[in-house]
């Protein structure tokens, strides 16, 4: 599950690279998907573990960091 955190927070930060001056397709990008990745941290009990809890709580925050800056 880290590789996969790993992966979308890099995809992410790929397409807010390429697209510089208008981020909000980046943030378009990661908000479902950090929301995504963090549902299913806390409800998939087969991924659940005491490390994945705390990934799921970092995409979580990064979710709500996202939005805020999609927002302002």
């Amino acid at each position: 599950m880290f590789l996969v955190f790993v992966a979308y927070l890099a995809l992410t930060i790929l397409i807010f690279v390429k697209t510089f001056p208008d981020s909000k397709i980046a943030l378009l990008v990661g908000i479902p998907l950090s929301f995504i990745y963090s549902i299913v941290c806390f409800f998939n009990k087969r991924v659940r573990s005491k490390m994945t809890i705390w990934w799921g709580i970092l995409s979580l925050l990064s979710c709500v960091w996202w939005i805020y800056l999609l927002i302002k």
